[in-house]
């Protein structure tokens, strides 16, 4: 093996082990009804995240529980002749589906709204 193919190596490595850190932020408990921290802390990791590309818009909406905030980040293309793309994702999580359960989470947890 050469130093070209151990470079890969190690870069595939440190790759992986920043997927591991963001999904760690990203997989736990959060929503605005029983778990507002944590869905206030995704927000925040995401929001960081997205400043490291440019100016973030944060388009809040809804009232009390339903409350919520759009986090906007408006790239250049590469092609400004063709139409924007728009990617769009919750981050909040379902209340109906509140289990968390990965190889990064590995024990279940359920807030007390959702019994088994």
């Amino acid at each position: 093996m050469d130093w070209k193919d151990m470079a890969a190596i190690e870069t595939e490595a440190r790759r992986r082990e920043q997927l591991l850190s963001d999904l760690q932020q990203l997989v736990r408990l959060r929503h605005a009804r029983w778990d507002e921290l944590g869905l206030m802390a995704v927000r925040s990791f995401l929001l960081e995240q997205l400043q490291a590309h440019g100016p973030v818009e944060q388009h809040r909406f809804g009232e009390g529980a339903d409350a919520g905030v759009n986090l906007i980040l408006r790239l250049p293309g590469q092609r400004p002749q063709l139409p924007p793309v728009l990617v769009a994702a919750h981050y909040d999580g379902p209340l109906a589906a509140a289990v968390i359960s990965s190889p990064w989470w590995p024990t279940p947890a359920r807030p007390p709204c959702c019994p088994t």
